[in-house]
């Protein structure tokens, strides 16, 4: 919607929404004959959520270059969810675990913009943001075993932003974002000792600081050269971590240790042509650094450069109710490196070589497809 406000051009925008997911789902025991055998049940759970909420926002040109905007968004949540537990071995019902949370939540923004020229951006922002916990974290206990974990409350944050975006001349434009994240209750997963499982807890305060740069360049017609780096610093600043040992929890300070399954650095280059036949291709090139997984800082996953491939083509028809044709050839992993995919945060009461924390990303993959636009 479109108005005046103080003689200054306003633009408003509201929207509501509602939405209901059931989920029912059982879990078997793995035989362990490499077929996907299956054995006795270990549980059976049936759930649902519902959302409903409110997003309102308002921009405000109150000078020739200048914007001032401000947003707010409400949701509600109800999570309900009953678990029927099975022994590992007896198949007989153990225990039952249920979960009925309801999570109101508010987030609010506001930012400033100075747009001197068409192509030139910079801006301030404040926001916040929030995150509930799944129906899985709800109903695995602190043990890694299926169980109640109603002790889980949402996480929020509140982000400060300072941003640039600007097209230097026809074939160059740049980009640098600043962030300072701070998080209340941060949703963390953790294994267990023993390997009976990952459940999630509450990081009571942690802080994500960092830089985001992006160069285009663009030499000739279809050529694009273009890159992206991203710098983050996450600590924790109040965390009082619970290993849990056959059941029991130890309290262990991890103020001020490095977040874990966060890269600290992130580098992406990109080639890429598209001529005026429909042809076209590009090759990227990734470095994800290193990072640690488990809340002491021990134990790390090794740092790995990827390189990805492809290969497409569009056409333009006018085949009866066909309009367009695209197909393309991937290649992801060009080289077949070992690197690890991501890793589950774990515990940190045994030494580094017993613990199984890493997971392989996948090796060298083809892909390929086609899309047929209609009418």
């Amino acid at each position: 919607m479109w108005g005046i406000f103080l003689g200054k051009p306003l633009r408003s925008h509201v929207g509501v929404f509602f939405d209901y997911m059931e989920s029912e789902s059982t879990n078997f025991r793995n035989l362990a004959d490499f077929n996907a055998g299956r054995e006795n049940a270990i549980n059976n759970s049936r759930g649902s959520i519902r959302n409903i909420g409110f997003r309102i926002r308002e921009e405000w040109d109150f000078l020739p270059q200048w914007t001032l905007a401000a947003g707010l968004g409400y949701e509600h949540s109800q999570y309900s969810i009953d678990q029927v537990n099975f022994g590992f071995t007896t198949g007989t019902v153990s225990s039952q675990a249920s979960a009925n949370r309801s999570f109101h939540n508010v987030a609010p923004d506001v930012s400033l913009t100075y747009h001197p020229t068409e192509n030139a951006r910079y801006w301030g922002r404040v926001s916040s943001g929030y995150g509930t916990p799944s129906l899985g974290n709800l109903t695995t206990s602190p043990t890694g075993l299926p169980g109640a974990n109603n002790a889980l409350d949402d996480e929020r944050n509140i982000n400060i932003e300072l941003g640039s975006h600007v097209q230097l001349n026809q074939q160059l434009t740049f980009s640098l974002v600043g962030f300072w994240t701070f998080f209340k209750d941060e949703l963390i997963s953790q294994s267990v000792l023993g390997g009976t499982g990952n459940f999630t807890a509450n990081a009571d305060s942690s802080e994500y600081r960092g830089l985001e740069v992006g160069v285009e360049w663009i030499p000739i017609d279809g050529l694009t050269f273009s890159g992206a780096y991203t710098l983050v610093d996450a600590k924790f600043i109040n965390f009082t971590d619970t290993i849990q040992v056959n059941g029991v929890g130890t309290n262990v300070n991890q103020d001020g240790s490095t977040v874990p399954a966060v890269e600290p650095n992130v580098l992406n280059l990109r080639t890429a042509y598209d001529h005026s036949s429909g042809l076209g291709g590009w090759v990227e090139v990734s470095w994800l650094d290193d990072y640690f997984v488990n809340n002491a800082n021990t134990l790390k996953a090794q740092s790995a450069t990827v390189v990805n491939i492809n290969a497409h083509y569009h056409k333009d028809v006018k085949w009866g109710w066909v309009r367009f044709i695209k197909t393309f050839v991937q290649v992801d992993n060009l080289f077949d490196q070992t690197y690890m995919g991501s890793g589950a945060i774990v515990s940190d009461s045994t030494a580094d070589a017993n613990k199984q924390a890493f997971l392989l990303a996948p090796p060298l993959s083809v892909f390929g497809g086609i899309t047929i636009g209609l009418f």
